[in-house]
Parts: C-alpha cells; sequence; structure tokens
C-alpha cells in the first residue's frame, strides 16, 4: 500500500499479513480515509493536528501524526489512541488486537457511503433496477466520475490541474 511521506514523497506502508490484524497504521489510514471521504477534502498531518487540537484532546505533533500513520511509530500512549478515538469517533478499543476491533475495521470501508445522505439516496432507489439498468447506471457513474478527474474505485483521489491541463492540450491536438 502506498501512502504520502511526511516531506509528500510515497513511502510503502505496512501491509496487513494474511489472516492477521491490520497494524496500527493501517487502522490510522482507514480512519483518516473515511473522514476524507466523508468530508469530501484532503486533511494534511497539520490539518489533522491542528483539528485535533482544536477538539480539545491531547496535542499531537504533525509529525508523531505522520509516524503513527505510515508505522515508523506503532506504540503510542493510552491518552494518544484516546484522543485519536474521540477526534475520529470510533472506540478506542478499535486501534487494540481485537477480534471486535477486526469487524470495525472492515465495518469502516463502507461507512462513507452510509454517512453520505445523497449516495444513500441513490442507492436506495437504485435497489429494485435490473441487472442491465444497473451496469448502464454503473457506466454512467464512471463517466462522471472521469469527467470529475478521480480515477476507478472509491479510493481514487482527484487528478491535479496539471494533470488536467495535460490532457486538455492532449485533447486539442486530436
Amino acid at each position: 500500500m502506498m501512502k504520502t511521506g511526511h516531506n509528500g514523497d510515497e513511502i510503502m506502508a505496512p501491509e496487513t499479513p494474511p489472516g492477521g490484524h491490520p497494524t496500527l497504521a493501517e487502522k490510522i489510514d482507514r480512519v483518516i480515509r473515511v473522514m476524507r471521504i466523508r468530508d469530501r477534502r484532503d486533511y494534511s498531518y497539520k490539518d489533522l493536528a491542528a483539528a485535533i487540537r482544536a477538539r480539545g484532546g491531547a496535542s499531537i505533533s504533525t509529525t508523531y501524526l505522520w509516524e503513527l500513520h505510515t508505522g515508523a511509530k506503532d506504540n503510542p500512549q493510552k491518552k494518544t489512541l484516546e484522543t485519536l478515538a474521540d477526534f475520529f469517533d470510533v472506540p478506542v478499543m478499535y486501534f487494540f488486537d481485537t477480534d471486535e476491533a477486526i469487524h470495525l475495521y472492515e465495518q469502516l470501508d463502507s461507512l462513507p457511503i452510509a454517512l453520505d445522505a445523497n449516495v444513500r439516496k441513490i442507492a436506495l432507489r437504485a435497489a429494485e433496477l435490473s441487472p442491465d439498468t444497473l451496469r448502464a447506471i454503473g457506466q454512467i457513474i464512471e463517466q462522471a466520475r472521469q469527467i470529475e478527474g478521480l480515477h476507478a474505485g472509491r479510493k481514487g483521489a482527484r487528478q491535479t490541474p496539471a494533470d488536467d491541463d495535460q490532457r486538455f492540450k492532449e485533447a486539442d491536438q486530436e
């Protein structure tokens, strides 16, 4: 799994061993992704640290957030875990290696869809449609994602303005 490093470079993040518990870094990554999808914006470590401070929890530096998120540090104090749990609105046990924590970790992947009323409304209205109609709607959604500059799949990120400029230049040359 690739993550953005403290200086903006992409780095490899630790992977969950098959059948094993997700690492603390993976759990933090998942709650950050949920927050980004839910709020429809990207958060820097600086943004997250400031928001955590504003919420009144223990102060967590941008560097320490990065270290936890990338797996460089993996044994935070109890107060840090409590602060993260409060900020990301998950039970503190989410950060521990329990079966209940694994279940919650797996549920978080679908949470952004459940949180977005517009997406939920579309999904509910589509529930009774035929498979052919659902495939057609899926194609329309993928076209809309391309127009929006989003990559395939929910985990994709927006393209940069430079990517858009290059795409427009290529279209002009055709």
